[in-house]
């Protein structure tokens, strides 16, 4: 119970405000319908509040699915072969290794400008941003990642987010 009424402290908070506010413009009108106007626009807008949050939940998780789907199906296995062909061996990287090293920048710029509109708890996005990092600080991954150097606008912000936590940023 305490739980419930915790996750919906503001919309509590909300209706106790407009309850109070309706009740302050009871005494000075004394107008019955004042009170009930008043109780009736706080209700109205907690519905509204309570619906944006269901909507914000229902762009995440479409969000969330696609971001780990395209992960998974497409980045999971070939980054980690480009990471075991270039840690055993000194091999130049090949034009579909940066290809593919370029694509998983413009995924990661992707969940980066979805986190900076607040369509992405910070939970996941720690999470997420682990990972980048951890890429990103791989010797073949930070070369494409300089070579890209003046294309970074186009990586919304991300690259300038992670000035810190990746090499040479």
């Amino acid at each position: 119970m305490l739980q419930r009424i915790h996750r919906n402290l503001d919309i509590l908070l909300l209706n106790v405000l407009f309850l109070g506010v309706g009740i302050l413009l009871f005494y000075w009108s004394n107008k019955i319908e004042v009170l009930v106007a008043t109780i009736a626009t706080g209700i109205s807008l907690s519905i509204a509040y309570i619906q944006s949050r269901i909507q914000d939940d229902k762009i995440f998780k479409e969000l969330f699915t696609e971001f780990n789907h395209r992960y998974d199906s497409y980045f999971r296995q070939e980054l980690e072969v480009i990471v075991d062909r270039h840690n055993s061996i000194t091999e130049p990287l090949v034009d579909e290794d940066r290809e593919i090293i370029i694509k998983y920048f413009n995924l990661c710029a992707e969940e980066y400008l979805w986190k900076s509109k607040h369509r992405i708890p910070q939970k996941v996005w720690v999470a997420w941003e682990k990972g980048m990092i951890y890429y990103f600080n791989l010797k073949v991954f930070n070369e494409v990642l300089m070579e890209e150097k003046e294309a970074w606008g186009s990586y919304y912000g991300l690259f300038n987010h992670l000035r810190g936590k990746v090499k040479n940023l």
